[in-house]
Formats: C-alpha cells, sequence, structure tokens
C-alpha cells in the first residue's frame, strides 16, 4: 500500500530533484521512491515484498481506459498481497 507523504526543500533543491526525474524518465514520486529504497537497500532495510512492491512502482501500470475491468483490478491486487 502506497501512502502520501508532503515534503518541504527550497526551491532550487526542488527544481533540481524534478530535473533528475525528468531526465530519468519517472515521477518525482517515483524518483523520490527510488532514491529512499536504495537508501534503504544499502543498510539491508527492505523486505523482499518491499522489493517487488519498488520494482513495480518503477516499471508503472497500464492504465489506459478499458484495459482492465474493475474485479480483475482487485484479483491482481490480492495477487500482490
Amino acid at each position: 500500500m502506497t501512502k502520501n507523504v508532503t515534503l518541504r526543500m527550497d526551491d532550487e533543491l526542488l527544481k533540481g530533484v524534478k530535473h533528475m526525474a525528468v531526465e530519468t524518465g519517472q515521477s518525482l514520486s517515483q524518483w523520490f521512491a527510488e532514491v529512499a529504497a536504495e537508501k534503504l537497500r544499502k543498510h539491508g532495510q527492505l523486505s523482499e515484498r518491499q522489493l517487488r512492491a519498488l520494482d513495480r512502482l518503477e516499471k508503472g501500470l497500464d492504465l489506459r481506459p478499458g484495459r482492465l475491468k474493475r474485479e480483475e483490478l482487485h484479483e491482481r491486487g490480492a495477487d500482490l498481497r
């Protein structure tokens, strides 16, 4: 399950991290999650489940309308637990 967080930083730092995210083809959320995950990996703090979740986040999901029905999404969610 993902959670929303609020980060505070000065304008120049925010501009820099947005630029880094764009360069890597990621959203700002994905970029921060990847950076945080890498820090935790270095300290051995991530479980296999968390690593799989981060992998899904990095790959993203195809959210085009009509691609999946609501029931299929719920089934997939149950499979991820």
